[in-house]
């Protein structure tokens, strides 16, 4: 058994003998390529005149890239991420990976481009993963990944309701203050009226000495 290559390509044949040709061949190159194999039949140590070939087309691996290489946006923004291959006629398929729970909005899918609607609920950058396997000729390619990164939307703080704390605490501290200089005086009937639950029973003068 003898073998011919056609355009230099693939990798993984010999020569051999036997009754079966089992071997495993890679195809490097941008195309389909052929091997055939001359096979010759021997009897008693007598050689065949007559060789058949059997040819074998290896496809390609296919391969994929994206323009733009990956993306980053605003919660809420959508993805456009073409995807390409060296190899015509190839076709695409994904699959994805959430950083976390918070992300919402990427699906599986096929084609030739990423355009999703994508949501960060959480308060820290977070990143979906496309998982894109390409496939040509019924063959499938090494898988290949792609990344967007997805802002959160800034929140933001009721400064007027701050404001509004500060002026309860600075309230009760000026009530305090007060308090205890009305006591040390001795006249806790002339407590200001701001604390008024705080007061005595008002003294009728029937009742002075």
């Amino acid at each position: 058994m003898d073998r011919n290559l056609r355009n230099g390509s693939i990798s993984g044949y010999s020569a051999g003998n036997g009754l079966t040709i089992n071997q495993t061949l890679t195809n490097t190159g941008p195309t389909v390529d052929t091997v055939i194999y001359h096979v010759t039949a021997i009897a008693a140590g007598c050689l065949s005149s007559q060789v058949k070939d059997f040819k074998v087309a290896v496809i390609p691996s296919a391969d994929a890239y994206f323009q733009p290489n990956g993306q980053s946006f605003c919660s809420g923004g959508n993805t456009l991420i073409a995807i390409l291959s060296h190899l015509a006629g190839t076709t695409f398929s994904w699959t994805y990976t959430l950083g976390s729970a918070n992300l919402s909005g990427a699906i599986n899918g096929n084609g030739n481009l990423i355009n999703q609607n994508l949501f960060n609920s959480g308060f820290s950058i977070d990143t979906v993963t496309y998982h894109i396997t390409p496939v040509n000729s019924g063959c499938p390619g090494s898988v290949f990944d792609v990344k967007v990164a997805v802002y959160p939307i800034p929140d933001s703080w009721s400064i007027p309701a701050f404001q509004s704390l500060c002026g309860v605490i600075q309230h009760c501290l000026t009530c305090f203050l007060m308090l205890q200089v009305h006591l040390s005086h001795g006249l806790p009937h002339v407590l200001p009226a701001m604390l008024p639950v705080m007061a005595p029973a008002t003294e009728h003068p029937s009742t002075r000495h």
